[in-house]
């Protein structure tokens, strides 16, 4: 835009984009041309103003192109997130849980084959309360405690009264239906998934047993429904065929769950209300609203099953965020084109003023401000997660020992066939203890092999070895600490353990105890991830800011030296120069007064010059006017003379002589009369007229006078 032509190709190129942009997408924004417009007007009032405003102009585009990407992406984002909204609302509808299926299908084999449950059924005669409680403490422990379970036990030719229906049904008819309408097997297995609408995650178990002679089957109908409120502890996800495995879609959004206006189950921070009430739109299956900083998605499933999927709306430092990190990208961007415009054309010229230098210095000190501030931060605020964290399991681990202590002080020795009244094995009491403190326990012998432990899985499938960890090993056993926490792995997923030997009431050690803190490591993990993000996010907003705060005091400062430059620059000698104003009582106020100072006394200077000059044109032309003057004298003298003797000597040509001395005189004294005028009009000289005169008549009068 630094000329009318560019400024005439700039606006025709604009209007076949736009023509073609409407032949191509007819649903363009109109938000794109209004920022085209407003661009336009900035860069043509700018180029008014000062015509040299290149940085300017581009600064001005930068910011314009930030602020309309930013909008326009928000935009998109917004719409998009609807529609994931939708589409997560739909598969909530059809919740499933992989990892319980697994847990489900790997189960199936030994609940088929399990010789203690159908001894339980022959010794309690079917009692379904009995088999129901076995089922839950052999079988429903650490992950799969997430669910509630109802057991129905029944032989194909027994019936049950159905409450709800008012009738009487045949069992096995009735399951039957409840697959055949809403059921799909898991493979390989007798469990079942049910898409029963219910506002829950459901499962169907189907084990078949033979009894005895007079009983050749008997069914168990496990209806598992996940519970309303679940915390899940432990290491589920290395449990994960990866195929089978997938991270959650939904963790950045928050859903709730409501049956005939009733909250039944939800997930996040949201506080849901726990009745709500709903009036589905003619005609639509989704309604949007805004509360509480939120974007709520509503779906009706049916007419009394409600999804409500909620998206945290974006904040202004978000977008004040969005538009650093784009301003900074359009930045580099445009520097770098018109860098490469510039060695191109060998415009480039390094040039390191007093502006720049100063703008540098402030940046560069406020970035590494920054860099050193936003460290220390993500540094401290680790170590306090990494503190917080420990204090955590020294406290779980501490209850750990005392529940352990509660039930097996008086044991002289520990086993892997203990038992007693309460518990089967040493495994149940882990899980029992692993289901209240939210944390998975192994135990090891003396010889530092394993003992028991609440989740057999880890073991089972090979993830970890059977044996104490090496370090630990040297930490407890041989060097014989109290205490022994460190950092281990499997795989790629690194975690927190403690080690802490269990004694007895002689003080004996029985066994060591390992608390592998999983449940939250990952959640340390993103919260430092997050801290970070946001500590970087921060730190670029912060960035911009102190560079728009180091260009403006640059200029600031500059300002008045460059106006001195200006200034200084136009003083003209013998015209009327204008002095600074600046107010301001600094160095740069001293330096403005030091020049009005040197601007008054070089203005008297210039005064006295020009007296002085005057004085010494008037000595020049008093030298020369007095040389006019004598010149013609001497003749005129000589003439008077000349014609005085001719008047005594009775001359008969005296009228002749007489008549032509006179003319001569009279003409030299005007001459010298115009002389004299233009000597006293001096200060303003008469303009020179151009005549024609006759050379020799002039040459004539010289000759006579």
């Amino acid at each position: 835009l630094s000329n009318k032509e560019n400024i005439v190709l700039f606006l025709i190129a604009l209007i076949v984009s736009v023509a073609l942009e409407f032949l191509l997408y007819p649903e363009v924004y109109i938000e794109g041309y209004l920022f085209l417009i407003f661009f336009l007007l900035t860069i043509f009032y700018f180029r008014s103003k000062h015509k040299q405003a290149v940085y300017l102009s581009y600064i001005v585009l930068v910011v314009w192109l930030s602020l309309y990407t930013v909008f326009i992406v928000q935009k998109n984002v917004s719409q998009k997130e609807i529609e994931i909204e939708k589409v997560i609302a739909i598969n909530l509808a059809a919740e499933r849980d992989p990892i319980a299926e697994l847990f489900f299908i790997e189960k199936d084999n030994e609940l088929s084959n399990d010789s203690a449950l159908v001894n339980l059924l022959k010794q309690t005669g079917f009692n379904a309360d009995e088999v129901r409680k076995y089922l839950i403490n052999k079988y429903l422990k650490g992950y799969l405690n997430k669910f509630d379970l109802q057991v129905t036990i029944c032989t194909p030719k027994d019936s049950f009264w159905i409450d709800d229906e008012d009738r009487t049904e045949l069992c096995y008819n009735y399951f039957n239906n409840i697959i055949a309408t809403t059921g799909s097997r898991l493979r390989r297995s007798n469990f079942f998934f049910l898409d029963n609408l219910n506002g829950r995650i459901s499962y169907l178990g189907w084990l078949k047993y033979k009894i005895s002679p007079e009983v050749p089957e008997l069914s168990i109908f496990m209806e598992l429904d996940s519970k309303l409120q679940v915390e899940e502890t432990g290491y589920p996800e290395l449990l994960l065929d990866k195929r089978v495995y997938k991270k959650s879609r939904y963790k950045d959004f928050n859903y709730a769950k409501y049956k005939f206006g009733t909250l039944i189950t939800q997930q996040g921070e949201y506080p849901y209300d726990i009745k709500i009430t709903f009036q589905q739109p003619a005609d639509a299956e989704f309604l949007i609203y805004h509360k509480g900083g939120y974007q709520h998605l509503v779906y009706w499933l049916d007419k009394d099953n409600i999804i409500i999927v909620s998206k945290q709306e974006n904040t202004l430092m978000n977008y004040l965020i969005s538009f650093s990190y784009l301003f900074l990208g359009f930045y580099l961007l445009v520097s770098l084109l018109v860098f490469a415009y510039k060695i191109y054309h060998r415009q480039f010229k390094i040039r390191f003023g007093l502006k720049w230098q100063i703008q540098f210095s402030m940046v560069t000190m406020q970035v590494v401000s920054l860099l050193i501030v936003g460290s220390g931060t993500v540094f401290y605020i680790y170590d306090l997660y990494q503190k917080k964290h420990l204090e955590i399991l020294n406290e779980k681990i501490q209850s750990i020992n005392n529940e352990l202590t509660h039930k097996l002080l008086y044991e002289p020795k520990l086993t892997r066939n203990w038992n007693n009244y309460e518990y089967t094995d040493l495994n149940e009491l882990l899980m029992k203890f692993a289901d209240v403190l939210y944390i998975d326990i192994h135990l090891y012998d003396t010889q530092g092999k394993l003992l028991a432990t609440s989740r057999p899985e880890i073991f089972t499938n090979k993830l970890q070895s059977r044996l104490m960890n090496y370090q630990a090993y040297n930490a407890l056993i041989l060097q014989q600490k109290q205490k022994f926490i460190h950092n281990e792995n499997i795989g790629k997923l690194k975690y927190l353990s403690a080690y802490l030997p269990f004694r007895n009431v002689d003080n004996k050690i029985l066994a060591y105890v390992n608390l592998p803190y999983f449940s939250k490591q990952s959640e340390m993990t993103s919260e430092i991830y997050t801290l970070m993000v946001t500590v970087l996010n921060v730190f670029v907003l912060l960035i911009l800011i102190a560079t728009f705060i180091a260009l403006f005091t640059g200029n600031q400062i500059t300002h008045p030296l460059q106006l001195i430059q200006k200034n200084m620059r136009e003083i003209e000698l013998g015209k009327s120069n204008k002095p600074i104003n600046y107010t301001k009582d600094d160095e740069i106020g001293q330096l403005v007064g030091e020049y009005n100072r040197m601007l008054s006394e070089l203005q008297k200077s210039a005064e006295l010059l020009a007296q002085s000059e005057r004085e010494s044109a008037w000595r020049e032309m008093a030298k020369q006017i007095a040389h006019e003057i004598k010149n013609p004298l001497t003749p005129m003298k000589l003439s008077v003379q000349y014609i005085k003797r001719s008047f005594d000597s009775k001359d008969p040509n005296f009228s002749e002589r007489f008549e032509r001395v006179s003319q001569t005189l009279i003409e030299q004294i005007d001459a010298l009369s115009a002389i004299a005028t233009a000597f006293s009009n001096f200060a303003k000289m008469p303009r020179s007229q151009m005549q024609v005169i006759d050379i020799i008549e002039v040459l004539k009068n010289a000759v006579t006078l």
